[in-house]
């Protein structure tokens, strides 16, 4: 039987750091616990083609995929559905357990992280700030 395959952003991709004043766009916060964050492509929102952040919480499973699908990654904003690009990390301990679709093995990756305090974790992007896109199953 064939395996699903989902594009996401590259969860491998780790970027660190601090939270701090984000006044210039408050819609793009590292919310506790786990964030999915994206462009917002609603012509007539008021954050439009700016990156934006929507709250996952605590005690949840990252699966992004099932959320896109059931409308659970909105701009907070307009309320419309955007592209995940990247998945934040806040106060918060995480284990991801993936499977990559060209592994033939079927392996199943874990990668865990533990970002307290001020710290956050941003995944799917690389030192550039562009997302990294992989595939997964």
């Amino acid at each position: 039987m064939a395996r699903p395959k989902m594009k996401c952003c590259d969860i491998e991709a780790v970027q660190k750091g601090q939270t701090g004043d984000n006044s210039a766009n408050p819609k793009y916060i590292a919310h506790t616990g786990i964030s999915y964050a994206g462009r917002c492509n609603n012509s007539v929102c008021d954050h439009y083609q700016q990156l934006v952040s929507c709250k996952k919480g605590k005690g949840e499973e990252i699966q992004p995929y099932k959320d896109k699908v059931k409308g659970r990654v909105k701009c907070p904003g307009c309320d419309k559905k955007f592209v995940i690009e990247e998945v934040i990390l806040y106060n918060c301990e995480c284990t991801i357990e993936f499977v990559y679709f060209e592994d033939e093995d079927d392996k199943v990756h874990t990668k865990t992280h533990k970002p307290s305090g001020n710290d956050y974790v941003r995944l799917g992007k690389g030192v550039d700030g562009v997302t990294i896109w992989k595939y997964y199953s």
